[in-house]
C-alpha cells in the first residue's frame, strides 16, 4: 500500500496547524513550532512510545504544553475535528478518535 503524496502532506499541515494555535506558537516565530515537533509526533504515535524516545525535542514540546491552558488544547482539538469531521463525513460513519 503507498500513501498518497499529497494526502500526507495535508495531513502533516493539519497536525502542524494545531500544534501552532493549541500551543499558542508562531509557525515562523524565532522558537520551535509545530513544524519542528511534527516529525516526532507521528513518530511516537506510530511506534506507541514516548516522544522521548524517537525525537530530540520533547523537553520543548512540554514546556509549550505546560504554558497554555489546557483549554487552548481541548478547544482547538474540537475545531480540528470539526473541519476533519465536515470533510470526511464522519457523523455518517462510526469511528474512533484518538488523541
Amino acid at each position: 500500500m503507498t500513501i498518497d503524496p499529497a494526502r500526507y502532506f495535508r495531513t502533516i499541515k493539519t497536525l502542524d496547524t494545531f500544534v501552532d494555535r493549541s500551543l499558542e506558537l508562531k509557525p515562523k516565530g524565532e522558537f520551535l513550532s509545530g513544524f519542528h515537533y511534527n516529525r516526532d509526533i507521528p513518530m511516537a504515535s506510530t511506534a506507541n512510545t514516548y516522544v522521548e524516545t524517537v525525537g530530540n525535542r520533547a523537553d520543548s514540546l512540554h514546556l509549550a504544553i505546560k504554558k497554555v491552558q489546557i483549554s487552548n488544547i481541548y478547544w482547538e482539538l474540537l475545531k480540528t475535528v470539526e473541519i476533519l469531521g465536515t470533510r470526511f463525513e464522519l457523523d455518517k460513519k462510526r469511528c474512533c478518535i484518538g488523541f
